[in-house]
């Protein structure tokens, strides 16, 4: 299935991690339909949540990255699996648990 739409990702530019990911999506993003904006620096950064907007609406958070993933060729099969049951539970703690600890990782050496 293809996704001709545009995505628009608000994201943590003051977050290592963030950068990192951002830097592997658009690796990954052959038809450049993924866009990246930094999130508003006067937000506080424990409001700063992954936002993922297309023409229909949008996502935050873990079901971000899925919509992401959506947009990605060689991720689509995956992101179907984390949208079920029970993956997508595990997936939202995962991503609350990394979220709330973001500001401690760093870039691997």
């Amino acid at each position: 299935m293809s996704h001709p739409t545009q995505l628009r990702v608000v994201y943590d530019a003051d977050c290592a991690l963030c950068r990192n990911a951002r830097t592997w999506v658009e690796r990954r993003d052959d038809e450049r339909r993924i866009l990246f904006e930094p999130a508003d620096p006067d937000t506080p950064v424990e409001a700063r949540v992954l936002t993922v907007q297309d023409a229909t609406g949008g996502e935050f958070g873990f079901y971000g990255w899925v919509t992401i993933l959506e947009h990605l060729p060689l991720w689509r099969r995956l992101a179907g699996v984390l949208r079920r049951r029970p993956m997508c539970l595990v997936g939202i703690g995962i991503y609350r648990i990394v979220a709330a600890h973001r500001g401690r990782m760093k870039r691997p050496r």
